[in-house]
């Protein structure tokens, strides 16, 4: 997403470790889509549990970016912005349908005129189109919905701020502590309790768990712990341990579920609802926010990646699905890491240029 804030000096630094959070999380989540790396494999394993930490980190980024804005709120601007997302969704579900049309995965015929609409308007699915990632845009647009309530608060956040601590605490409890304190109690073979019920009185929806990520990096933006703690190395140690800890507990869910500490292509379940992923997507984001980025050239190639991570977003799927055409024999995590860094500088590069075009450049912003 792109964002109009003020770019003095402070501004700019804080601005450059948002886009570069944006830039690894990216890189993270191409690096999980169809991954080429041996069952076999710890290390793999590994890489793939750090890959849970990278979307939370963009709903924390989008949070840290839209409740901190300064602008007076526009009702207007707003409508236009939430119709524009819905709309914006729809044609890559078109685009993604004609792709896949024409490259020979499907054929648009063998379906009703029921189905391609409930796809293209109503969120739904086609068999043989890979839009499971759309649920990222999903979450992004029913949080966009009360997106006016928590920029009230945070305009007042004196006023409000009690109240935000406050949802932000409900949410973690209903939405996040229940599959741990579930998995912990299953592990005891503790089996009369049953927290998956609490569901029920869950108001904040399927994808709860996001919103509180979401509300999360606007306190991390505005409480700036680097900015509160400049001559003191703990916070960075402390984001760190939060990292490791979160890595192992991971690894520790997966292996109570697939029985095994390697990869085996087995994603992990629920990744996104661990209390292990808190840990882990609040030490990235701390981590990151601290850093001192002083390689000027590396820098502008993150930021740039960081700048474009929607365009990416979209079209990281669709470059994949060529890519996969070439028959790649080898499998590791280098092979793996490799394929990410060549999908996402293509992806990038298209990005770059479908935003030379006016008609169509919102589609990648």
């Amino acid at each position: 997403m792109e964002n109009n804030m003020q770019t003095d000096k402070s501004q700019a630094s804080r601005i450059l470790y948002l886009d570069i959070i944006k830039c690894i999380s990216i890189f993270l989540v191409v690096f999980c889509h169809t991954p080429l790396l041996n069952k076999n494999s710890v290390v793999g394993n590994i890489a793939m549990i750090i890959c849970w930490g990278a979307v939370p980190c963009f709903f924390m980024v989008t949070g840290a970016i839209i409740l901190n804005k300064e602008k007076k709120f526009d009702f207007k601007r707003y409508i236009n912005k939430l119709i524009s997302i819905y709309l914006i969704i729809c044609i890559w579900k078109i685009i993604y349908l004609i792709f896949y049309n024409f490259f020979g995965y499907i054929k648009i015929n063998a379906f009703s005129k029921g189905q391609i609409i409930n796809y293209i308007l109503l969120f739904s699915s086609l068999k043989g189109i890979p839009v499971g990632h759309f649920w990222f845009m999903y979450v992004y647009l029913s949080i966009y919905i009360i997106y006016p309530m928590f920029n009230l608060c945070f305009k007042n956040f004196n006023d409000y701020k009690n109240l935000l601590i406050f949802l932000l605490l409900a949410i973690f409890i209903i939405s996040i502590l229940p599959q741990t304190f579930g998995l912990i109690l299953k592990y005891f073979n503790i089996n009369s309790i049953n927290f998956n019920e609490i569901i029920n009185v869950n108001p904040f929806g399927k994808y709860s768990h996001m919103l509180f990520y979401f509300l999360f990096g606007g306190f991390l933006y505005k409480y700036n712990l680097y900015e509160k703690w400049k001559k003191n190395k703990i916070i960075s140690c402390i984001s760190i341990v939060l990292i490791i800890i979160g890595i192992i507990g991971l690894m520790l869910v997966k292996k109570y579920y697939a029985n095994t500490f390697e990869w085996q292509g087995i994603y992990l379940k629920d990744g996104y609802k661990w209390f292990s992923t808190v840990l882990l997507s609040i030490g990235l984001f701390v981590f990151l926010q601290g850093r001192k980025y002083k390689f000027k050239y590396l820098n502008k190639i993150l930021s740039y990646i960081g700048k474009n991570t929607m365009g990416i977003f979209y079209l990281h799927i669709l470059v994949i699905q060529l890519l996969m055409k070439i028959d790649i024999v080898q499998r590791g995590t280098l092979v793996n890491t490799l394929k990410t860094i060549i999908v996402v500088f293509i992806s990038a590069i298209i990005t770059t240029l479908l935003k030379k075009i006016p008609v169509i450049k919102k589609l990648v912003q």
